[in-house]
């Protein structure tokens, strides 16, 4: 989330990023202030196009619409903040390694959690638990990215209603559900 100050208190909002001008609707009715975002007025740098028409609805990737060297360094600064504030850690009391990130922006995901609903599997909507269809999942690794749709050719609606979720996961060029 991204965080503003109003009336000096913070307001945590969902897809707003460092240094953006954004319009807000602020829920005031929160004992921690939080708003949706209505409007990016000046963008980020690191702000760009998610390649994923979902990834406003779905709750599956957060990050979609921030540059990778940028998500690399928000991360970073995620961990170390942790430290510091949860553990006490000092951040100049040690040296930070080189982080490893994954070769690819996409397909690196190798696990994911189904949900059925409306004929359809899916994953969970951002920050709710109403489904959202997804049929194709780009985040998902080459073996599982268009296993959801396929899924639901191959169970069926009978089979789909009685179904609480359907879990994913790719290892070593092995599929399991």
């Amino acid at each position: 989330d991204g965080v503003a100050q109003l009336s000096g208190r913070a307001v945590f909002v969902p897809g707003a990023l460092p240094g953006e001008r954004v319009l807000v609707d602020v829920d005031a009715q929160t004992k921690v202030q939080s708003g949706e975002l209505v409007q990016v007025l000046s963008p980020s740098r690191a702000r760009r196009p998610p390649a994923c028409a979902l990834a406003g609805a779905c709750g599956g990737c957060d990050w979609m619409h921030i540059q990778e060297d940028a998500q690399l360094r928000h991360k970073e600064e995620m961990v170390l903040a942790s430290l510091e504030h949860i553990g006490r850690v000092d951040r100049t009391s040690f040296r930070l390694l080189t982080t490893v990130k994954s070769s690819q922006s996409l397909g690196y995901r190798r696990r994911a959690v189904l949900h059925p609903g409306g004929g359809a599997l899916g994953f969970f909507g951002r920050g709710s638990h109403l489904g959202v269809e997804v049929a194709r999942c780009p985040a998902l690794t080459p073996s599982l990215v268009d296993l959801p749709a396929w899924l639901v050719r191959q169970l069926g609606p009978k089979t789909l209603k009685e179904l609480q979720e359907v879990r994913l996961l790719a290892c070593e060029g092995r599929i399991a559900l």
